[in-house]
């Protein structure tokens, strides 16, 4: 599978892509891939997008091109990115072809990409032309969403096995090689079936999901593979009631925990999270919320977002996100899911129904104590009786590892690398204010305390 970095570019004179009506591309293959080229004769190959003037059996037309094209000269285009800076919107040539191919020539491509081709299409070009068609639906303006419904479910019907595991996956990942800067521009596997409005299409893709997702399941039953669910506000980053840290800076050892616990089939899978905030209109809410975290260094982050009508009561926001859990569950049946949440809000009342309603679904569910000197959640119910339950309480992501050790979840090393990332992190976060010293302080206590119980717990368990 092709990586963003091995994918061949797409080599364009300085500001010619803002040209929107340009309709002929000239393209070249080399060992490194298909280059395409706004200007310059020495590309032998032509492939129109729109033109008044040919007929649409002209095999320069793009549809006839990628009908045409040996496999590796099809994926080379497919797979073309856009150099830095060059364009903003279609950072791809399959996204720049869905944007400028006249409506009748779109109907072709889509044809031969998700049916004639599919044979030939790589795994990584599959989820590159699901990213482009999704970049596409979210668009008030295009009027042939069941055209482009209809192709992306087709592609993943067409995928099976452990390919099909990866492809949803990938579906999620990154469509851009600077994320910082240009934003998140991933794919969102749950609004592409969910959101659909064909119930038909829906359930028939859902049948091939669980048909070929027992197969992963039963080839990794002695390893399990595991997703992280985990909330936002106060879990990821202080950013809801928590007054300990400084705002928006993820907490010490966070990222270490969730990449020890979490289990692929050739890579670690992304963190899904789970927030109360709500998706908003054409997904504006998600696209801020997945710009956000992508800043702060998450990678690939695929966000399952809430609702106005949740924020109501802590009650209706775990009510909310267990819908959403349950649904993002049957897209991934082949994983089980380690839930993390925080005390402030549902989060508890959310991970004890988890742990009753999926017991071997949910392994484990961890709730960050930010308020440890208080005996109830944000929800009014008892840290104790949620204790009783299962549910796991840390104030520090160190003690939430050592509670992931005991489950089994993590190994001896993940968790001694984890007790000194805490304390190099926690050294490196900016305390400020006038009481930034005694905050310091009493986080240094807290991730003392924590740490010195890893050393021990280790020092005394087997090899």
């Amino acid at each position: 599978m092709l990586s963003r970095r091995e994918m061949s570019t797409w080599r364009i004179a300085a500001g010619r892509i803002q040209r929107k009506w340009r309709t002929t591309w000239r393209f070249k293959q080399r060992k490194s891939g298909v280059v395409f080229q706004v200007d310059g004769n020495d590309a032998p190959g032509e492939m129109h997008l729109r033109s008044k003037h040919v007929p649409l059996d002209d095999i320069s037309f793009c549809h006839n091109v990628l009908a045409n094209a040996s496999p590796e000269t099809l994926n080379g285009i497919l797979g073309a990115i856009s150099p830095e800076g060059s364009d903003r919107f279609c950072s791809t040539m399959t996204c720049f072809m869905f944007h400028n191919c006249a409506p009748r020539v779109r109907s072709l491509v889509l044809d031969v990409l998700s049916k004639t081709r599919l044979p030939d299409i790589s795994l990584a070009n599959r989820g590159v032309i699901i990213r482009s068609i999704q970049q596409q639906l979210l668009s008030p303006l295009v009027r042939q969403k069941a055209e482009y419904q209809l192709a992306a479910f087709n592609i993943l019907r067409g995928t099976s096995g452990l390919d099909l595991t990866l492809l949803k996956e990938d579906i999620n990942a990154e469509n851009s090689l600077n994320a910082a800067k240009d934003g998140f521009r991933g794919g969102d596997l749950y609004q592409l079936i969910y959101g659909s409005k064909d119930i038909t299409q829906i359930v028939s893709i859902m049948q091939h999901i669980a048909i070929e997702s027992l197969k992963v399941s039963m080839s990794h039953a002695d390893r399990p593979l595991v997703k992280i669910i985990s909330d936002i506000d106060d879990t990821l980053f202080p950013g809801w009631a928590d007054q300990r840290y400084p705002p928006h800076v993820l907490y010490p050892g966070v990222s270490h925990l969730y990449e020890a616990i979490s289990r692929g089939v050739d890579k670690t899978p992304a963190v899904t999270f789970l927030t109360a905030r709500p998706r908003g209109w054409l997904s504006v809410g998600r696209t801020l919320t997945a710009d956000h975290l992508v800043s702060l260094g998450v990678t690939n982050p695929t966000v399952l977002n809430g609702s106005v009508q949740g924020l109501v009561s802590n009650t209706k926001i775990a009510g909310l996100k267990l819908q959403n859990f349950e649904r993002y569950a049957t897209l991934f049946p082949e994983y089980k899911f380690v839930f993390f949440g925080d005390s402030g809000q549902g989060d508890a009342l959310l991970a004890s129904r988890l742990l009753e309603l999926y017991p071997t679904k949910v392994p484990a569910a961890f709730i960050h104590d930010i308020t440890p000197d208080l005996p109830t959640t944000g929800d009014g119910g008892s840290k104790a009786a949620y204790r009783a339950q299962g549910v796991e309480f840390y104030k520090t992501y160190a003690g939430a590892g050592a509670a992931a050790y005991d489950k089994g979840l993590i190994s001896k090393d993940d968790l001694k690398a984890l007790a000194t990332l805490c304390k190099l992190e926690l050294d490196a976060i900016p305390f400020t204010g006038a009481d930034a010293a005694a905050k310091r302080e009493r986080r240094k206590t807290e991730m003392t305390q924590d740490c010195s119980a890893i050393e021990l717990k280790l020092t005394t368990s087997p090899a």
